[in-house]
């Protein structure tokens, strides 16, 4: 069986906020970035009872990076969230990946998803090179399938 912690490492945190005598509760960023709320009630007892929680969670994103070509696809769907039209520029879609024999190994299906940036790489003179698009995409959820 696991042992519990012995000690503590308090990391950064917002103060600590009393909801009641015996209730109260903070919020922090932990290593990575994630949120975290924990709510601490004290029993009748004297002993405390300490419940974590996730807080915020922000949207997932992906980052695909390919070799630029002649489609403007990505070029469109960004313009279309600078330009305002939200209807547009919110997409459903999936992320396939596939084995060396074209057999689908994974799929992710993403909802309400926006570029938020475009990136277009750099060549030098008289290089044979790639030339990389990176298209950073937020969205509101998701899932494996």
């Amino acid at each position: 069986m696991a042992k519990c912690f012995t000690t503590w490492t308090v990391l950064p945190h917002e103060p600590i906020e009393k909801h009641a005598e015996n209730l109260w509760s903070v919020s922090g960023k932990m290593p990575g970035g994630n949120q975290r709320r924990m709510t601490i009630v004290r029993r009748a007892d004297g002993k405390l009872v300490i419940h974590k929680a996730p807080g915020a969670i922000k949207p997932p994103t992906l980052t695909l990076k390919r070799a630029k070509n002649s489609s403007k696809a990505l070029w469109d769907w960004h313009e279309a969230m600078i330009l305002g039209n939200v209807s547009s520029g919110r997409k459903e879609g999936s992320i396939v990946l596939k084995s060396y024999d074209g057999s689908e190994v994974a799929r992710y299906n993403f909802k309400g998803a926006w570029i938020s940036k475009l990136e277009v790489g750099t060549l030098k003179a008289g290089a044979n090179e790639v030339l990389p698009e990176t298209a950073t995409i937020v969205t509101e959820a998701i899932e494996r399938v």
